[in-house]
């Protein structure tokens, strides 16, 4: 399921919830339990806005457990982690994960996370080694291993202590259960009584200039994350396309203004033009949401389902070639305005010829010619596998092949991963020191840049953010298959790294780490390749 992938499930669902519903994942189909995961507005807006409250602190009526779908909840009380450990090993080997509750303080990578010292967590444990007394844990998107010594440490500075394990009692995809939670998402729906005036207050706050960032990302992350979990639940229920396409839209709205809110927290102040265009979208919110739940009412008291008016989607408009360099070129495009919440896949032709199909609104084109016009065209197409019935096409000219200075420049990056899309490859060539890329949070990942055409260069810039490598190695290579150490970096300080008097023909280069200094991934501002004369 991609929604258990996905970071908003497990940033803004109580942690012990989300890691459990993971597990049982690999068991069940656990959309049923998502019949209560819509959220009113205005019990999301005063915990959060008005009483402080995380996230992961909010009460969400979607629980990882179920007496009719035969999902047991399984409480053992303990005191003292040596009293309890043997039972976990127990159910460990028996195939169960094991929650337990632990001291923030005692634990490595809380610490290293700034976490509050005195907060209590909750870490999954998922297998033992008696050779080693150590327990695997999982904390996403952390996988970590430590010894009894340090649970036991965690665990007995926690008063009235307990662990959890979940037990699955029968099989949880019958007609009859499926029936039930179906008759409780419909008397939930009809109960919730919402004009969703709330976000007249926020859209009140935000033009005030309240300083509330991070609140409204954690108040627009629960509504992302509840209405596309509302969303999964429809699609497998038969409900309407009309009211499936609707919700679809109100949660990728959500998530646009979260990400908003997200950029602006970063930023640390917004701008009027940021502030109204925020403001112009929490009132297509707004909207949206009263009309749908006014549908869904409409739906289940009349019995009609409401016809979804299909049309055929408009292709992107304002299409952008930027930063055309020898070899490479960016593009950028947006919906139309009445389309801008539509989920589409793009197809992307360049001459005619079709090269790559993307989901955002961006895209590098690579292996260009030098002196070269080509035309690119992009098409729209709509979940249901309809295409825009006319093309927008632009026209470009690639600039003359550069031999000296900065070769990297807006080059076309790859990686092995990337945190999410504000941290992806590119923005290491972007020439934007705001920008950076961050890797999946695991050893063996590297970043790699493609200079078009096999070049001279001699030196190498890299700037670290805080998540800097300890160990690192410069590689190259002219096939991106067989590669070639030309610099090795054993104690890596982080900051700015400048590997001079190389002498070296290649055309990719690449960054590969070995050992992170520190619990996240690799992170770099910059990643430069030059050619000084």
């Amino acid at each position: 399921m991609s929604i258990l992938e996905k970071s908003l499930f497990y940033n803004y669902l109580p942690c012990s919830s989300a890691h459990a519903l993971r597990f049982l994942a690999n068991e069940i189909d656990i959309t049923p339990l998502f019949w209560c995961s819509y959220e009113p507005v205005y019990s999301v807006y005063e915990a959060i806005v008005q009483d402080n409250k995380t996230p992961w602190e909010y009460t969400w009526d979607i629980k990882p457990f179920d007496k009719d779908m035969g999902i047991l909840q399984e409480i053992v009380f303990s005191d003292n982690f040596q009293f309890i450990k043997q039972k976990i090993i127990n159910l460990l080997e028996n195939g169960y994960t094991v929650q337990i509750r632990t001291k923030n303080r005692n634990i490595p990578h809380m610490v290293e996370l700034n976490s509050n010292l005195e907060g209590v967590h909750t870490l999954t444990l998922t297998s033992y080694d008696d050779t080693k007394d150590v327990f695997k844990i999982y904390d996403f998107p952390f996988e970590k291993e430590y010894s009894s010594e340090i649970l036991q440490k965690a665990y007995d500075q926690v008063s009235s202590n307990f662990i959890t394990y979940y037990r699955l009692e029968k099989d949880a995809t019958t007609i009859e259960n499926i029936s039930t939670h179906y008759q409780l998402f419909k008397s939930r729906m009809l109960k919730i009584n919402d004009d969703f005036s709330i976000y007249e207050e926020l859209k009140t706050l935000l033009y005030q200039g309240n300083d509330l960032k991070e609140k409204l990302v954690y108040f627009f992350g629960v509504i992302a994350l509840s209405r596309e979990l509302t969303f999964i639940y429809m699609i497998n229920n038969n409900l309407s396309e009309y009211l499936v396409d609707s919700i679809k839209k109100i949660t990728n709205l959500a998530e646009i203004i979260k990400q908003l809110m997200l950029k602006y927290s970063i930023k640390g102040f917004v701008s009027e033009k940021d502030t109204f265009n925020s403001i112009r979208k929490i009132n297509d919110l707004q909207k949206m949401e009263l009309e749908f739940l006014n549908a869904i009412r409409d739906e289940f008291l009349s019995g009609e389902k409401r016809e979804l008016i299909k049309k055929y989607p408009n292709p992107p408009i304002d299409i952008q070639v930027n930063h055309i360099t020898d070899s490479s070129a960016w593009l950028s495009w947006n919906n139309k305005e009445d389309e801008q919440y539509e989920q589409y896949t793009y197809n992307i032709q360049l001459n005619s010829i079709g090269i790559a199909s993307t989901n955002k609104t961006t895209f590098i084109i690579n292996n260009l010619k030098p002196e070269t016009s080509y035309f690119v065209s992009i098409s729209s197409v709509d979940s249901s596998g309809q295409f825009s019935k006319e093309v927008k096409v632009e026209s470009f000219k690639t600039s003359d092949k550069k031999i000296f200075g900065d070769l990297s420049r807006f080059k076309f990056v790859s990686a092995s991963s990337y945190e999410d899309d504000d941290r992806a490859p590119h923005n290491v060539v972007d020439n934007d020191e705001s920008t950076r890329w961050s890797s999946a949070y695991s050893d063996n990942e590297w970043i790699c840049i493609d200079l078009g055409y096999v070049m001279r260069f001699n030196k190498v810039k890299l700037h670290w953010e805080d998540a800097h490598a300890l160990e690192y190695k410069v590689q190259i290579s002219v096939d991106m298959e067989n590669w070639i150490d030309i610099h090795y970096e054993q104690d890596c300080k982080g900051g700015i790294e400048e590997i001079e008097y190389l002498k070296h023909l290649t055309r990719y280069v690449r960054v590969l780490g070995i050992k992170r200094a520190t619990i996240f991934g690799y992170s770099l501002w910059e990643f430069s390749i030059y050619n000084e004369e």
